[in-house]
């Protein structure tokens, strides 16, 4: 495989995830009052579509409590319908047999299909990293920008289309998709530290530090609650080992292995499942031994899983 297909394929790969979280339940941990939304004061107000110039908007001011109350969630996207499950595994399956232009064409095929489902966003924003990842990001942004039209800003959709902007040059414009994003899911605290990169290189270093500072409030406080399972529910646990397996920081990683003792099965299933997605190396003996030691079968076959993943991951950078 080509440094430029290898390059595809990993940049797909972390973008399933981020599609994958589309199934993830807003139950286990609600948004949390002193943890407001970040608003873009002065921000564009015309449609990405309609808009030629880019005029940066103000940096996030003065955070707001409140939240769209119309705005479509993740959670409330149904189902794929059985056609659309069959045609998204074979675009699936296309990609990761290398077939670029077979799985290009499904991918567009299913993502604007009706009904809207888990499966279509899915589509779409896959397809749309397969745009970023050759070079059309005016494609992608094109694309995402129809998609949030069509799913009614959905957080994920926001969160592709803001990296697209940033990709493309587009500050202001990536920083109201930011700011809309994490407006719609406020776990999804991986959105500051990339909002703030953003605000580094604007020279806004005092806003920029707002934010990581709220970053590393927030994921101490998810990591208290996972390793504290006496006082955390297992169904917020279950949450919180999925928002906090989307972040690429040291003390996420440590949190998910931690996870791997938890005396909840479904717990320890989905904390070594997350490792392997992530391509945690450093996890590899906590997973060989969850693989040998754990009493249960489920969580065994998931570490399993999870060094399989690691290694193929492994053998994809190696090349």
């Amino acid at each position: 495989m080509g440094r430029k297909h290898r390059t595809l394929q990993t940049g797909l790969q972390i973008t399933w995830m981020a599609a994958l979280a589309i199934g993830l339940s807003v139950i286990g941990c609600d948004r949390e009052e002193d943890s407001p939304t970040v608003t873009v004061a002065g921000a564009p107000t015309e449609t990405a579509a309609e808009t030629s110039t880019d005029e940066d908007p103000d940096a996030p001011g003065q955070p707001s409590a409140t939240e769209d109350p119309s705005a479509q969630h993740s959670a409330d996207l149904p189902e794929g319908t059985e056609e659309q499950d069959t045609r998204f595994m074979q675009a699936r399956t296309a990609f990761l047999t290398d077939d670029y232009e077979r799985a290009e064409a499904l991918f567009e095929e299913l993502a604007f299909d009706e009904p809207v489902t888990g499966q279509t966003v899915s589509a779409a924003i896959a397809l749309g990293q397969i745009y970023v990842e050759t070079d059309r990001q005016q494609e992608a942004a094109e694309l995402f920008t129809d998609l949030q039209d069509h799913v009614a800003d959905l957080p994920e959709v926001l969160l592709v289309l803001a990296r697209t902007y940033a990709e493309l040059d587009k500050p202001g414009l990536a920083l109201q998709a930011y700011d809309r994003a994490y407006e719609q899911q406020a776990d999804y605290i991986f959105i500051l530290p990339e909002m703030a990169k953003i605000l580094i290189q604007q020279d806004q270093q005092d806003r920029a530090a707002d934010l990581l500072d709220r970053y590393e409030e927030r994921l101490q406080r998810f990591v208290t609650k996972l390793e504290d399972p006496d006082n955390t529910p297992e169904e917020k646990r279950i949450y919180l080992v999925d928002i906090v397996g989307l972040l690429h920081d040291e003390r996420a990683h440590q949190a998910l292995q931690v996870a791997l003792d938890d005396p909840s099965e479904p717990v320890r299933v989905e904390a070594a499942t997350a490792l392997g997605e992530m391509g945690v190396f450093e996890a590899e003996s906590a997973l060989r031994q969850t693989a040998t030691d754990d009493e249960s079968e489920a969580v065994r076959l998931a570490a399993r899983q999870a060094i399989q993943s690691l290694r193929q991951l492994h053998e994809q950078f190696a090349q």
